[in-house]
């Protein structure tokens, strides 16, 4: 079987549980079985040795957060990508990225984001309509998966990306709330 027709496999799969929450996703939508993205961040610290090497550029600064942030950890930072609102396939999508500048790995599943091989407790929150929304399922979890089953695993000096999808919230919600395990809510999150 080719990559892209297990992804087409695995689409079928995510968007078959999509019934509940009242809508269908297009067929060229991320689904479950895709995962999170590893995406290198340039380092601060200078090379093995003290000094930087003659004729070299000193490393860049890493990428400063452009969301809304809550910090799981020192060095450990879960931001908001993106909240978007998505009517036509009836969901709602969060992307997220957690950056990992503390010198040691670490994962979701360390912060109670994950189990070995999904998301779990980010809770989307209404203050407004004073409603709250779980991650979706079908036969699985609507949301980054992870092969490896390494609870999300984030090296040391990498950002890595993920998402979910939520249940659609009304129209007139213009801002929501992020809650995560044992950090105070991240608070007006736009709703695009």
């Amino acid at each position: 079987m080719t990559i892209g027709a297990a992804k087409r496999i695995g689409a079928a799969a995510a968007l078959a549980g999509l019934a509940w929450l009242g809508g269908a996703a297009a067929a060229d939508a991320q689904t479950a079985t895709d995962g999170g993205s590893v995406k290198p961040m340039p380092s601060t610290a200078p090379p093995l040795g003290g000094a930087a090497q003659p004729g070299t550029a000193p490393a860049a600064p890493a990428p400063q957060a452009t969301g809304p942030t809550a910090e799981l950890a020192p060095g450990v930072v879960f931001e908001v990508v993106e909240l978007r609102r998505m009517p036509d396939r009836g969901f709602m999508q969060l992307r997220f990225a957690v950056s990992n500048t503390s010198g040691t790995d670490t994962s979701l599943k360390d912060h109670g984001l994950a189990y070995e091989g999904f998301l779990k407790d980010i809770v989307v929150i209404d203050f407004g309509g004073r409603r709250q929304y779980t991650i979706g399922s079908a036969s699985q979890c609507l949301c980054s998966t992870f092969r490896e089953r390494d609870g999300g695993l984030v090296r040391a000096g990498q950002r890595r990306e993920f998402w979910a999808w939520y249940g659609l919230p009304s129209a007139g919600a213009r801002q929501m709330g992020i809650q995560l395990p044992e950090v105070p809510p991240i608070m007006d999150v736009p709703l695009l």
